[in-house]
């Protein structure tokens, strides 16, 4: 028992730590130096809500780089076992996202509080501190426009799945709404490109698990380049140059919930990163529902069983919520996308065969594999090159998965 209450005593403790910084920000705490956001960003050691407490404490640069080992390990309440605060290495190690945001004008780095930030991210426990941003922003405009829905899962859907999430993206793009994915193989791909297909729709929303500049894997750049040109926004907690980890995933889907109103799985096995997206929107109180094409997949089935609603489409998702509906702007970022929509009359081959890379396979077996993740490259040439997208630097191994989904 004793056990017990001192698990919920530390729990209660967390919980005050997180509602007391979040009061500083709603009392209008000074907005850091940008060399403190990108010096504390970029410190490996810290989490989440570190952040947020060291930036609180030091917002200017000079009170920042004169803090010792022990004023940060007293600022965040823990020893820093694994990493080593050496500030004059940090701020010259921020070079990097200097150079990134001086690349071109659709680069931001957001405070949680800047007048951009998401509010609806602040649900989330450990929400993020500090979002980099690629994407075209305004200047007063929040980050986004139009209400949201995550669509999540497997990275290795059948091609009932895939047509799912093409259809799922484009419809919701088409009625207003944002689909927010993660950019991955399989269900977050399909969906992404059904949203650039509908050229007059709600701009996307890619959160990545690897620094803002690395496309993970590297087959999506021109997918990633296509959410760009329709207006879409590329977000990262994590700076330029960050490679993924298979640790980084997990915390990169509670940003996608964070950011949506609701959240759809479309297929998902028993043991998959997407359901646990997907549980942790029910922790948080979203609405939660399985695609039809996934209800027989044990994830979607495990989902229902808890108090998922079952969808057949946007038709559905859209007759839920209509406040979605009411609340959807005019998408004034929206641009055309260089890849063409599909047509009113959309076949089930013709979705399959809207999703290739630049150089398309030469049948639809090819195409399924690609999909799959299977790859048409050579796994010593391009599979393996940097995932680096814009020139900056950051690499990752396709070839090892990440193991973003271990259990797939």
């Amino acid at each position: 028992m004793r056990n017990d209450e001192d698990v919920m005593e530390r729990f209660a403790d967390a919980a005050n730590r997180r509602e007391t910084l979040l009061d500083a920000i709603d009392r209008g705490a000074p907005r850091p130096d940008l060399d403190a956001l990108l010096m504390v960003g970029r410190f490996p050691g810290f989490r989440a809500l570190d952040r947020l407490a060291m930036l609180l404490r030091y917002p200017r640069l000079e009170d920042l780089c004169a803090a010792t080992p022990t004023d940060v390990e007293m600022t965040i309440g823990r020893l820093l076992r694994k990493s080593q605060w050496e500030p004059d290495r940090l701020l010259r190690a921020v070079e990097v996202e200097r150079k990134w945001m001086t690349a071109g004008p659709d680069r931001r780095v957001l405070w949680i509080g800047d007048s951009a930030y998401p509010p609806q991210l602040r649900r989330v426990y450990d929400m993020p501190a500090i979002l980099y941003v690629r994407g075209t922003v305004p200047e007063g405009e929040p980050l986004l426009i139009a209400p949201t829905i995550a669509v999540v899962g497997t990275r290795r859907p059948d091609q009932d799945g895939l047509v799912a999430a093409y259809t799922l993206g484009r419809e919701l793009a088409g009625n207003g709404v944002s689909v927010v994915s993660g950019l991955a193989r399989g269900i977050d791909a399909a969906a992404h490109r059904g949203v650039v297909a509908e050229r007059a729709g709600a701009p996307p929303v890619v959160v990545l698990g690897s620094g803002v500049d690395t496309i993970y894997p590297s087959e999506h750049r021109d997918l990633a380049v296509d959410i760009l040109n329709a207006g879409g926004v590329i977000v990262s907690e994590y700076p330029p140059g960050r490679a993924p980890s298979k640790y980084q995933f997990p915390a990169r889907n509670r940003i996608i919930v964070g950011l949506s109103h609701a959240t759809v799985l479309v297929q998902a096995p028993e043991r998959s990163g997407a359901l646990i997206s997907a549980e942790l929107a029910q922790d948080i109180g979203h609405d939660v529902m399985v695609h039809a094409a996934g209800s027989g997949w044990t994830g979607g089935a495990a989902l229902l069983d808890s108090g998922a609603t079952l969808v057949q489409g946007a038709a559905e998702i859209l007759a839920a919520h209509p406040d979605l509906l009411r609340t959807s702007t005019a998408n004034s970022r929206r641009c055309r996308s260089k890849h063409p929509g599909m047509g009113t009359g959309d076949t089930h081959k013709d979705i399959l065969a809207a999703f290739g890379p630049v150089e398309e396979p030469k049948s639809l077996s090819e195409w399924w594999g690609f999909l799959r993740g299977e790859g048409t490259e050579d796994d010593d040439g391009a599979a393996r090159e940097e995932a680096t997208f814009s020139g900056v630097a950051g690499s990752a191994n396709d070839t090892d998965e990440i193991q973003e989904e271990r259990a797939e």
